[in-house]
């Protein structure tokens, strides 16, 4: 594991990286280290896709050819932040496999955990952010009417008991949960490269977007019904050789019924595992009417 928290829940999220920095973010605050029976320190975070305890190695006694790094604390010794959850590990990207070898990632979880009761009230907490940085990452707006239906589809979908669902990935789990929707009304953003794509196709023009003037509006260029979807599809997780978490989510854009005909139009989003918690701690920005929505929406 190559980053940590230092609170649990949807918080800022650090990169390991030297003893200095370390020290840095804990500002003198001792319950971050534990001293080992060598006599060496070692740190204590918290994992940020499961909120287990982690202990960050080689800070202070430098391991051979071992760059520092964390590892799950599943002993016991090392709860000092947090108690270890058994149903959190299994399920994180970061657990040895061993672990998960039994498991099926596609199936849903249950009963409902503590840890999926948490996720949904990370979303009542803080689904005003959550529009927001999908309007910040993708090129569609949402407007009240879609923020109101990525809630509903998450929980009908049961997005939160999705294995692969985290506290860094769950703007892109609801649109992964939304399926397939129409693009014709919508706002693209200008100058983005769905915006580009679509120009050029004889059967659509863009129209200025009274919502937001940063976006045009998709319309027919004859007046006629066209097939014009969106969808967020492939969503794949998987840890690489360096210890990184490797997250990609697909949109595709389809014209066509047919379900033999490839997509229109395709992209590739990776998932930075920091962004979202990060963004959530930086941007000073609230929204009571998209809170009270999720408020009335998401029922844990």
């Amino acid at each position: 594991m190559n980053c940590y928290k230092l609170e649990t829940g949807v918080s800022k999220v650090y990169k390991i990286t030297t003893r200095e920095d370390f020290e840095e973010n804990i500002k003198g605050n001792k319950k971050y280290l534990c001293k080992g029976t060598d006599g060496y320190f070692r740190g204590l975070g918290i994992c940020p896709l499961c909120d287990n305890p982690v202990r960050i190695l080689s800070l202070y006694k430098k391991l051979e050819n071992k760059r520092p790094y964390a590892l799950h604390c599943k002993d016991g010794n090392d709860e000092k932040l947090v108690s270890f959850n058994h149903e959190k590990y299994i399920h994180c990207p970061y657990s040895n496999p061993s672990a998960r070898q039994h498991f099926d990632k596609s199936i849903e979880k249950y009963p409902m955990t503590e840890f999926e009761k948490e996720l949904c009230a990370a979303v009542k907490n803080n689904f005003d952010k959550i529009v927001r940085f999908i309007l910040d990452k993708t090129d569609i707006y949402i407007s009240k009417a879609f923020a109101k239906n990525l809630l509903e589809q998450f929980y009908l979908n049961f997005g939160f008991r999705n294995s692969e669902t985290n506290f860094s990935n769950i703007p892109w789990i609801m649109l992964y949960c939304i399926g397939r929707f129409n693009l014709v009304g919508r706002g693209v953003k200008s100058g983005s490269s769905l915006w580009n794509y679509l120009r050029k196709r004889n059967d659509i023009k863009l129209s200025p977007f009274e919502y937001n003037h940063e976006y045009d509006r998709i319309e027919s260029s004859t007046g006629k019904f066209i097939i014009l979807e969106g969808c967020f599809y492939a969503h794949t997780q998987r840890i690489d050789g360096d210890d990184e978490v490797i997250e990609k989510i697909r949109f595709g854009v389809a014209d066509s019924k047919d379900i033999n005909k490839d997509w229109a139009y395709k992209r590739i989003y990776s998932i930075d595992i920091t962004e979202f918690q990060n963004f959530c701690k930086e941007i000073n920005y609230r929204n009571q009417e998209l809170l009270d929505l999720a408020k009335d929406d998401i029922h844990l």
